[in-house]
């Protein structure tokens, strides 16, 4: 529509021969939401004219194979692309064009690769400069879609188009705080992630150790999307720190995955894997889950040992109950789980307050192993 309004005014100014006519209508300046071209210099341009956008491509690899390509690898778009993800600034110099400058990049990265071409990073990953370390990963299984008449209904879509406008037209310069019970998840999971790291080797501790960054960013989308209008004026709650601890943890098992494509081997830590099942226990509202969707749920790249560990955990705290069904016919009986509540469908026990029985104290710790919170008086032992 301004578009159609610039190019109205266009044509009355040029169609206008008299002397009274006023300046030239100036050219719109389009905001990009997405763009294909991945140069550093058409990056910065872009970035000058909007407050952020997305560099989409279909294969990741064609992406990365080009860096340098017209510096004869001795350029620095490989480094840029390296700065741009810890939020250094831009600085294009130009011949013969003024320079672009871009202090605060807000530039995201998404595409696919077919896992057969996933060796062709292999060099990547050898260069060890953390490139590769800096990628989040979802590497599901896929089956051959089946026909559906499902699509986006128009309200959704201009649900989600206000919600991008809301976030464009609300520059915050004030930091994101978190609230006590938020903060007390965040410092547990980040011990956690720190101990996982000192053990780790290669480009498994690499990818550990940006994991705190990763999943910081992913709490504040997550948190802005709650409330567009006013992020710095709400606490962040322990709500949206789970769920960005749960989609780090997705993204951490799915780097183990992706990683034998590249010759290493990768197991991941069990620390913490009774929390994040719980929520895919809690999916299902109470009912009947088989352990294969449990699996599913974590990803499929959790060691089945260390899956029935944690629902044994899970089982002998009271938070969740197993069962076995026998095969109509032939076959092996199959085990399923369910979330425990109390009659007041309450979890058991509540997360705003201590694990131990009878106590209702707020909560100060996490114990990460068996997912349990607790106050400071019952906390056990590190």
């Amino acid at each position: 529509m301004e578009q159609d309004h610039y190019e109205r005014d266009l044509n009355a100014w040029t169609a206008d021969k008299s002397n009274l006519k006023g300046p030239k209508p100036n050219p719109l300046v389009m905001q990009h939401f997405f763009s294909m071209d991945s140069t550093i210099e058409a990056t910065a341009q872009l970035r000058d004219e909007s407050p952020g956008f997305a560099l989409v491509r279909d294969e990741l690899v064609s992406w990365v194979k080009p860096f340098d390509a017209y510096k004869s690898g001795r350029g620095g778009d490989r480094q840029n692309w390296l700065s741009l993800w810890a939020g250094a600034p831009i600085k294009v110099d130009r011949k013969g064009a003024a320079p672009i400058s871009v202090p605060e990049p807000v530039i995201g990265v998404a595409g696919g690769i077919q896992p057969d071409l996933l060796i062709e990073l292999a060099n990547e990953a050898g260069r060890r400069d953390g490139f590769i370390e800096r990628i989040l990963w979802s590497y599901p299984d896929v089956l051959p879609e089946r026909w559906t008449e499902a699509t986006v209904s128009p309200s959704t879509k201009g649900a989600v188009a206000h919600l991008f406008r809301q976030l464009r037209r609300q520059p915050c310069d004030e930091p994101v705080r978190m609230d006590e019970q938020a903060r007390t998840l965040w410092v547990s999971w980040y011990n956690e992630n720190q101990q996982g790291t000192a053990q780790a080797k290669g480009l498994v501790q690499g990818i550990y150790a940006k994991l705190p960054n990763q999943a910081a960013r992913l709490a504040l989308i997550l948190h802005c999307l709650k409330h567009p209008t006013d992020p710095a004026d709400v606490a962040l709650d322990m709500e949206t720190m789970r769920g960005a601890r749960e989609l780090t943890e997705y993204f951490r098992s799915h780097a183990h995955r992706a990683l034998t494509h590249f010759g290493v081997a990768a197991i991941a830590p069990s620390g913490g894997l009774a929390l994040r099942m719980l929520p895919v226990l809690e999916g299902t509202a109470g009912e009947w889950l088989p352990r294969d969707d449990i699996h599913e749920g974590l990803g499929r790249s959790v060691p089945a040992s260390e899956v029935s560990q944690a629902l044994e955990n899970l089982e002998g705290l009271g938070l969740a109950e197993r069962r076995t069904v026998k095969p109509q016919g032939r076959g092996r009986p199959s085990e399923q789980w369910k979330r425990l509540y109390n009659e007041k469908n309450e979890e058991i026990p509540p997360w705003d307050r201590c694990a131990a029985e009878g106590c209702h104290e707020e909560v100060t710790a996490f114990d990460c192993e068996r997912g349990l919170p607790w106050c400071a008086a019952h906390a056990p032992p590190e």
